[in-house]
């Protein structure tokens, strides 16, 4: 029974992470844009990049190891603030968009 509940609980904290991305993403909006395909100020588009290279890179920003195109100044506050759990939902999502 217990092993039911907690598979039920790790389900919901998924599903929530999961409906949380977008949200997170909007923080993103004004330098990426709506779909992630914005590429003013030198920006890569991020729109379907691999899964693997965006949870890197956030986490390179977040720890402050990361400079790509000389924009840590703007990335590592947006990324210092997300747990594990969030860069993999929101991963999961910028991949996710179509290029």
């Amino acid at each position: 029974m217990k092993k039911l509940v907690l598979l039920i609980a790790a389900g919901c904290v998924s599903m929530a992470l999961a409906a949380e991305a977008p949200a997170i993403f909007k923080k993103c909006v004004s330098c990426h844009g709506a779909d992630g395909k914005k590429t003013t100020f030198g920006n890569d588009a991020i729109a379907g990049l691999d899964k693997a290279r965006i949870i890197e890179d956030l986490k390179g920003y977040r720890a402050k190891t990361l400079d790509r195109h000389g924009k840590a100044n703007l990335m590592n506050p947006n990324a210092a603030t997300l747990t594990d759990d969030q860069i993999e939902e929101l991963a999961t999502y910028i991949s996710s968009l179509p290029k």
